[in-house]
């Protein structure tokens, strides 16, 4: 039996909560009252601080149940089914590998499972212990990693090739952000408002923030359902959570928005490049004209204040002087999650250095799921498009 919605718990109170698909035990660590709301902070038994979450007032009776001796058996069962069954797959899937590798003759440069296999265990992001796949100081070594070491997507080993699919399973907190922000958005006519409260770039650097203070300068183990993965330090996790921000910068005006978002974007982007062009002819006319002829190595470029910022800040600097990071929001980022793992599959690090950037991404993935109620609320962060801009949108179709 669920709780009331208006059950109160206070510290040290014991319960099982959801995480993923199913219950584990937990205890309150910490109360605190958000925007009116009580929110419960809860430790799952057994399992690393990283994992700690917040619970809302509100969602108690979907996340909480009581700690009773049937609440709990039934919660063992329901884990101990469902790894029986995972179990199953992976013997099936290992038998069916040998099968081909007996057919086309197994030959060790050439794996017999090509990419995209839909064959793969879900549940990507589990907290539950699996394989241990170590790598000693690969960061170290991915960071020296050239073009050379891409591995084409028909090469790639059987498990690697099984870690990059399920990245696709998403946590089902992001997957309800998803289908909720794209009924908005297509079904309702809401826009976000940009920029967003919480930029992608703001929360890009909310995760270096944590990843410092959390880890230090410690040796890291990642866990998730692929194994576990031992880093030697935070460095490829900061990295690789900016580079996936510069993936967003690339990729939004051309993948991530859909038909109705598209005239805002071009709006945004023209109004860039209005203030740019602004910027570089008052700059121009600032510029004192020397009378004696400068050499070319003694000629300097002269760029716009906002040209300087964003080469300081990192990132690609697009032609039309905008970068998407800066003004949209969590929801566009983890709508770029979903085509991460036919990204990774170009990544030139070697497929070492690219298990290590797939448990980058599975942190980076936990920590967005852990904070996205508190950085993104649809009826907030959008807005109605209003009339003009529809029949706007339907003039440009």
């Amino acid at each position: 039996m669920a709780p009331r919605k208006d059950h109160k718990y206070e510290v040290n109170d014991k319960v099982l909560c959801k995480h993923g698909l199913y219950f584990y035990e937990a205890k309150i660590i910490e109360v605190e009252e958000v925007d009116g709301e009580m929110v419960y902070m809860v430790h799952y038994q057994g399992w690393h601080k990283r994992y700690d979450e917040r619970i809302r007032q509100s969602q108690c009776p979907d996340y909480f149940l009581p700690l009773t001796e049937a609440n709990i058996a039934k919660a063992k069962a329901d884990i101990q089914e469902a790894t029986s069954a995972k179990t199953k797959r992976k013997r099936a899937k290992l038998e069916d590998d040998d099968a081909r590798k007996s057919e086309t003759g197994s030959r060790a440069s050439t794996p017999s499972d090509r990419a995209g296999s839909s064959s793969h265990a879900p549940s990507t992001h589990s907290d539950r212990r699996g394989n241990i796949t170590k790598h000693e100081n690969t960061s170290r070594k991915a960071a020296g990693d050239v073009g050379a070491n891409r591995i084409p997507a028909d090469q790639l080993a059987p498990e690697v090739d099984a870690q990059l699919e399920q990245l696709s399973n998403l946590p089902k907190s992001i997957k309800n952000i998803l289908v909720n922000e794209h009924d908005a958005v297509v079904n309702h006519g809401k826009l976000a408002n940009l920029p967003a409260r919480v930029t992608v770039h703001d929360f890009v650097e909310k995760y270096v923030e944590f990843t410092k203070s959390h880890y230090g300068d410690k040796a890291i183990e990642i866990e998730h359902d692929g194994g576990i993965t031992y880093l030697a330090n935070k460095d490829l996790l900061i990295r690789t959570a900016k580079a996936m921000r510069d993936y967003f910068d690339i990729l939004l005006p051309y993948q991530l928005l859909y038909k109705f978002e598209r005239l805002q974007f071009s709006t945004l982007a023209k109004k860039e490049q209005e203030k740019f062009e602004a910027e570089q002819t008052k700059t121009q006319e600032v510029t004192p004209r020397s009378r004696s002829r400068k050499s070319s190595r003694e000629v300097k470029a002269s760029f716009p204040m906002s040209v300087y910022v964003q080469i300081l800040d990192g990132g690609p600097l697009r032609p039309d002087i905008i970068r998407p990071s800066k003004f949209y929001g969590l929801a566009h980022l983890l709508r770029m999650l979903v085509k991460l793992p036919a990204l990774l599959r170009v990544v030139p690090c070697g497929q070492a250095g690219l298990i290590d950037r797939i448990a980058c991404v599975h942190d980076f993935i936990a920590f967005a799921r852990q904070n996205a109620p508190f950085v993104l609320d649809l009826n907030v962060d959008y807005k109605d498009a209003g009339s003009e801009y529809v029949k706007s949108v339907a003039a440009s179709s």
